[in-house]
């Protein structure tokens, strides 16, 4: 029977104990004193239900509610006020919730069978009277000692059109236009703010299978922007994966109530609760095997769907299979601009997550070789994605204008390795194609080159024979290589711990035993021992580098990955003629490589041949115009060159092409500083950390700061700089000692001399290294001086003029340099020659310069400028 409105009063009912929080209100266990028996009461927020009108309406949903008496929902008995207090009067439900329960383990299949059905017996009733649940969870399913399953809770739940006709109700019981929900459990289309149907409760329903049979959400990344894409892209570990014990069958209804498109979900409870039951009852005819076995089956469809089946199971032989939406109709851009985003490993394992962090580094460098064919394409670099933390699609569009996210899954076990790549529309958040592999770890095609040929059909781009010779260069026969290969690139990519640098030297040795003539491990190496060097600043990893990196071009001259790590290490080291020759046979090999390119124009900017340099930069901008990665370049190559018009100009390429572009907006941010226009400045970098906090926009607002003798807020910027810095670096140390030195307060000011000391072992380690770097060499000298150390200063200075006589900016630092030594005419002159040779005269507003100011040379100088 329907519950009656008996018209109670609060008075009526003895408050037990308070129960939790309940959608709109506060739970309570009560006694109903008049008819002598516990209730739950549901007390509603003061001021929920302001006027009358929305009390009406809330009163007829409620009636609408009281409607279903079923053994699995909750029974409501009665809606009243009293003395202006809404409240809800409903069963009170012995036992525990399902989310106690499971407690992050998972249940018998018997279990969860017997659970299930009744749950969609439960659903099914309350969508049969129209209401939609949306919040749906384990948390809001309690079940009684008898094992009785009952729904609770439905106030966030939702009226179908039906049933506002029939009852003349409101639209909807609450926040009918709202992504409203427990996040974990919302379906696809709930956290688009689309509209919703019955379907949508399929979807949490089918989070809760999969919860009750392995212990784990179908998306279990943590934080809320990961979380979300991930439930709008990712596809989830397949059941069997993690729970050995449960049936194919019951994978295949848990994953089909979670399909991200409702059209492909079950269509209603009903049609769920029929698969359990004959699952549990040992009826169903709908597992894989039989399905492709049946002769019936063949007979009952038409063709078009055998051609489906018949495709499907090719796929399946060669252990892919593509997963799509045949009535959707995303099209691809022809300008794709894309981010291969870091995949999520499932698990502790951390061979497991450097497997996975490997197989992306991987498939980024491959799919960036494609652009070199197809000059449509432009990926972002590792690099990039890793230096900004770049997690999800959103992001990944703000801040580089991508259009395209690849984001994705794998999963290992054993031998057996699946893998699910997504392409994103990075701009609309919306998922346009899906591919998955699963094979053997032994199958290197499969895993070197399928899934880079499966993302390239989802882009729309053919792969010519040519291109695949050169995806398919310096690799391996040998699948357990190859495994060793793609951990060690994974470990790679978290260099900022020497432990993970230590596990990648091992796993390039191991893939190395294995294979001998295997070019790409031996870059590989190469790599991890200079970023040992970089990491530690021990020079004994320097030569092992270089002999790995050497040994990676004699195997396969062809490499592009070789060539350039190659150079790096030469370029590191100041033989920059040799990293000039191995960048310019690099881009022979590859014209698309940024790497290459930039490391060619700043190793010409490093022995001062200035126009190769900025033909250099040009090239790249001319390879592809509509990506502002080159315009960045460019603008920096400018900006250094005291060319301000010019450096600004590519900046703002950069902000066209990239509206939200952290970096674009801090370093037009430096533009407007080295102008002397402070106030500007100020702004534009305020913007660039509002958009991303970054180190250089912290560092050159620092610098403003400074030049403004804010002090405080100039050691604030700094410090936040160094923060952010990873590795450290030697420059920022030395400006946060000057903001320190400068401080008005004490306890900042004793903090300068350790910074400095800091700022000089770090450029030494740098000269360790590379005796020929002019930038260490100069800044070696102003930190010396500023710590008192005269010879030792002087010497630097006249090594970094040695290599670069006549650079504006290392002229002025050496005025700076002998005007803290005391040599006040030798600091006039530096100064003279650097303003003669176009050096910004906003630049003589530093601070270490106020003792000149009544100089009349000094004065002469300013008024020039």
């Amino acid at each position: 029977m329907p519950a009656q409105m008996v018209g109670h009063t609060l008075t009526h009912f003895r408050i037990v104990e308070k129960i939790g929080m309940g959608g709109m209100g506060v739970v309570y266990r009560a006694h109903d004193e008049q008819l002598d028996r516990d209730v739950a009461i549901k007390i509603l927020t003061s001021g929920t239900f302001a006027d009358e009108t929305d009390r009406r309406h809330f009163r007829k949903e409620a009636l609408v509610l009281s409607k279903v008496n079923h053994p699995n929902i909750e029974t409501i008995h009665e809606f009243n006020t009293d003395a202006g207090i809404d409240f809800l009067v409903m069963e009170f439900i012995q036992g525990t919730t399902l989310n106690d329960k499971l407690n992050q383990r998972s249940l018998p299949e018997k279990e969860i069978l017997k659970l299930g059905m009744q749950l969609a017996d439960g659903l099914a009733a309350a969508h049969e009277h129209g209401i939609l649940h949306r919040d749906l969870k384990p948390g809001n399913v309690r079940i009684t000692p008898d094992g009785r399953v009952k729904i609770l809770d439905f106030g966030l739940a939702k009226l179908t059109p039906q049933e506002i006709a029939k009852n003349d109700t409101t639209e909807s019981l609450r926040d009918h236009d709202k992504a409203v929900g427990t996040l974990p459990y919302m379906s696809p289309e709930q956290l688009r703010n689309e509209k919703i149907d019955l379907r949508s409760d399929i979807y949490s329903t089918g989070a809760i299978l999969y919860e009750m049979a392995t212990g784990y959400r179908p998306i279990t990344r943590l934080q809320i922007p990961a979380l979300v894409e991930g439930i709008l892209y990712e596809q989830p570990r397949t059941p069997t994966s993690l729970n050995s014990r449960i049936s194919a069958e019951l994978e295949r209804i848990i994953l089909k109530a979670l399909d991200k498109d409702p059209d492909r979900r079950y269509q209603s409870a009903r049609e769920l609760r029929v698969d359990l039951e004959r699952l549990a009852t040992g009826s169903t005819t709908t597992s894989v095997r039989r399905l492709h076995s049946s002769r019936y089956f063949w007979r009952r469809f038409a063709l078009p769907v055998s051609l489906i089946i018949f495709v499907a199971l090719i796929g399946m032989i060669f252990g892919i299979q593509k997963r799509f939406n045949p009535w959707q109709k995303a099209g691809i851009p022809s300008e794709k601009h894309l981010a291969v985003l870091p995949f999520t490993s499932p698990g502790e394992d951390p061979s497991n997550q450097a497997y996975c962090d490997g197989l992306v580094e991987t498939l980024t460098g491959k799919l960036t070789q494609l652009s070199s064919f197809h000059g449509s394409i432009w990926v972002v670099p590792m690099s990039e994605v890793r230096k900004e933390k770049v997690s999800s699609a959103k992001e990944a569009q703000q801040l580089f204008g991508v259009n395209l996210a690849v984001t994705g899954n794998l999963q290992r076990h054993g031998d057996r390795v699946q893998i699910v790549a997504n392409l994103v529309d990075a701009k609309a958040l919306r998922q346009l194609r899906s591919v998955s592999i699963e094979t053997s770890i032994q199958d290197v095609d499969a895993l070197q080159d399928g899934i880079v040929r499966q993302i390239a059909e989802m882009l729309e781009v053919d792969l010519q024979p040519q291109v695949s010779e050169v995806l398919e260069a310096g690799g391996t026969s040998l699948g357990r290589a190859y495994d060793y290969y793609l951990q060690g690139q994974g470990y790679l990519h978290r260099y900022d711990k020497a432990e993970n640098l230590d596990a990648a030297i091992r796993s390039f040795h191991l893939a190395l035993e294995l294979d001998s003539q295997y070019a790409l491990a031996y870059a590989g190496l190469a790599k991890a021992y200079w970023k040992k060097y970089d990491l530690t600043g021990d020079t004994q990893w320097v030569e092992p580098a270089r002999k790995n990196a050497k040994h990676a071009v004699e195997l396969d001259g062809q490499l592009v990955a070789a060539r350039i790590a190659l150079a790096a290490i030469q370029k590191g080291t100041g033989e920059f003629k040799q990293a000039i020759f191995e960048f310019a046979q690099a881009l022979k090999t590859d014209p698309s490589s940024f790497e290459a390119r930039l490391g060619l124009a700043r190793s010409y900017e490093a022995i001062g041949e200035l126009e190769k340099a900025e033909l250099a930069y040009r090239g790249a901008i001319q390879f592809q115009p509509n990506v502002w990665y080159g315009y960045n370049s460019l603008g920096a190559f400018y900006l250094n060159s005291s060319r301000y018009p010019e450096a600004a100009e590519m900046f703002q390429q950069v902000i066209r092409l990239v509206p939200d572009s952290a970096r674009g907006y801090s370093n037009f941010g430096a533009v407007y500083l080295e102008q002397g226009r402070y106030n500007k400045a100020i702004s534009v970098l305020k913007k660039s950390i509002n958009i991303h906090p970054n180190s250089d926009a912290y560092w050159n607002l620092g610098y403003v700061y400074m030049m403004l003798r804010r002090f405080t807020e100039s050691v604030t910027a700094y410090e936040e700089a160094v923060r952010l810095r990873e590795p450290q670096n030697f420059s920022i140390w030395g400006n946060l000692a000057d903001a320190y030195y400068w401080s008005p307060s004490p306890s900042q000011r004793e903090k300068a001399l350790p910074a400095y000391q800091l700022a000089i072992e770090l450029a030494k380690e740098e000269l360790k290294v590379n005796p020929n770097s002019a930038s260490a060499l100069i800044m070696l000298a102003l930190f010396q001086a500023r710590v008192g150390n005269q010879n030792e200063s002087l010497d630097s200075l006249h090594e970094a003029m040695r290599l670069k006589p006549d650079n504006a900016h290392f002229l002025f630092i050496g005025g700076l340099v002998y005007n803290r030594l005391g040599q006040t005419t030798a600091a006039l002159d530096w100064l003279q020659r650097a303003m003669e040779l176009g050096y910004p005269g906003a630049e003589l507003n530093h601070i270490d310069l106020d003792n000149l100011r009544d100089q009349p040379r000094f004065r002469a100088l300013t008024q020039k400028r």
